[in-house]
C-alpha cells in the first residue's frame, strides 16, 4: 500500500467519523417536544391556574420522555451506533421527580417557577456537556439567568413569562438545528 492510499484511507474515515458523530448530536427533536410542551404549559397556566399545571407536566413530561426516548432508539436503530445513553437517562429521570417535587412542594411561589426553572436549565447544561453543544449550553446559561431575576423581581404571572419565553426559545432553537443538520 502507497502512502497516497493510505492518506486516502484515513482521510475518508475521518469523514465516515465526522458524519456519524454529526448524526448522532442531532438532538433538535427533544428542543422542540419540550419546548413545546413548556409553551403549553404557559397556555395552561393563564387559563386554569393551580394546580392544573401540575397535572398537565405529570402527564406531559413522562410521555416526552417517552418520545424522546423512542426517537432515540429508532435513530440509534437506523444509524447502527448510538451515543451513551444512561447519562441523559439519569439527568432525565432526575428532572421529572426533581422538577414534579418542587412544582408541588412550591404551591405556585417562587420554588415553583424559579426552582423548577433552574433544575430545567441544569439538566440542559448537562446535556449540552453530553452532546458537546455550545447553542444548548447559551440557551442554558441564558435561561438559569432568566430564573434568578424571575426569583429576585418576582413579578405578576411569572410562571407564565418564563414558560412562554423559554418555551419559545427552546422550539426556535430546536428548529434551527434541525434545519442545519
Amino acid at each position: 500500500m502507497q502512502r497516497a492510499d493510505v492518506e486516502v484511507l484515513l482521510e475518508t474515515a475521518e469523514a465516515a467519523r465526522r458524519r456519524t458523530r454529526s448524526r448522532l448530536r442531532q438532538f433538535w427533536l427533544p428542543l422542540v417536544l419540550f419546548g413545546g410542551l413548556t409553551l403549553a404549559s404557559a397556555v395552561v397556566a393563564a387559563l386554569a391556574p393551580g394546580p392544573t399545571v401540575g397535572l398537565f407536566w405529570s402527564v406531559g413530561g413522562p410521555a416526552g420522555t417517552l418520545a424522546t426516548a423512542l426517537w432515540y432508539w429508532r435513530r440509534h436503530e437506523a444509524l447502527g451506533v448510538s451515543i451513551l445513553w444512561w447519562p441523559s437517562a439519569v439527568v432525565g429521570l432526575g428532572l421529572l421527580v426533581v422538577s414534579e417535587g418542587l412544582g408541588w412542594w412550591g404551591r405556585g411561589g417562587p420554588l415553583t417557577y424559579a426552582g423548577v426553572l433552574l433544575i430545567v436549565e441544569m439538566a440542559y447544561a448537562a446535556f449540552s456537556c453530553f452532546e458537546r453543544s455550545l447553542p444548548l449550553a447559551a440557551f442554558a446559561a441564558a435561561s438559569v439567568v432568566a430564573a434568578i431575576v424571575l426569583a429576585v423581581a418576582l413579578p405578576a404571572h411569572a410562571y407564565e413569562l418564563a414558560s412562554g419565553l423559554l418555551g419559545a426559545t427552546a422550539v426556535v432553537l430546536g428548529l434551527l438545528l434541525a434545519a442545519r443538520s
